[in-house]
C-alpha cells in the first residue's frame, strides 16, 4: 500500500511539473502549450491544427470527441509494461503513425480526452515531448 502511495505521489508532481512548466512557457511562445476551449473554437478551422482525442478504445471516441478531432488509440505510440508503464515506440514507428494522422513538422496538435482519461492525455504528451 506505502509503495502504490508512493507511486501516485510522484506521478502528481511529474504532473503538476509537465503542467507548471506549460504554464511558463505561455508568455514565451506563440502557440501556447495549454489552450482553452473559446482559443480551439476560434481556431479549429486552421490548416496546420489537428486535434487528436486520446482513448484506449474506438467507441468511446466515435461516441463522445470534437468535431474533426482524429482518433488516437494510446497504443499507436507507445507499448504498455506489466508495470503499468508506457514504453514509446522508435520515432520511426511514431513518425508514419503521425503522418497517417495528418501531422507534419508545421502541425499545432491538440490533445482531448473524456471520461476522466487526463492521465492518457498527459502520457500522449509526454511521448509528443
Amino acid at each position: 500500500m506505502k509503495t502504490l502511495v508512493r507511486i501516485l505521489i510522484i506521478a502528481i508532481m511529474i504532473l503538476v511539473n509537465a503542467v507548471w512548466n506549460c504554464k511558463a512557457q505561455l508568455s514565451n511562445t506563440q502557440s501556447p502549450l495549454l489552450v482553452s476551449s473559446e482559443w480551439l473554437m476560434q481556431h479549429k478551422s486552421d490548416d496546420d491544427l489537428v486535434i487528436l482525442h486520446v482513448t484506449y478504445i474506438r467507441s468511446e471516441y466515435q461516441r463522445e470527441h470534437i468535431e474533426g478531432a482524429r482518433f488516437l488509440w494510446t497504443g499507436s505510440l507507445s507499448n504498455s509494461t506489466p508495470e503499468g508503464n508506457s514504453v514509446p515506440l522508435p520515432v520511426s514507428s511514431m513518425n508514419k503513425t503521425l503522418q497517417k494522422l495528418g501531422i507534419s513538422n508545421h502541425s499545432k496538435i491538440v490533445l482531448s480526452y473524456t471520461n476522466g482519461n487526463l492521465i492518457l492525455a498527459c502520457r500522449m504528451f509526454l511521448i509528443f515531448d
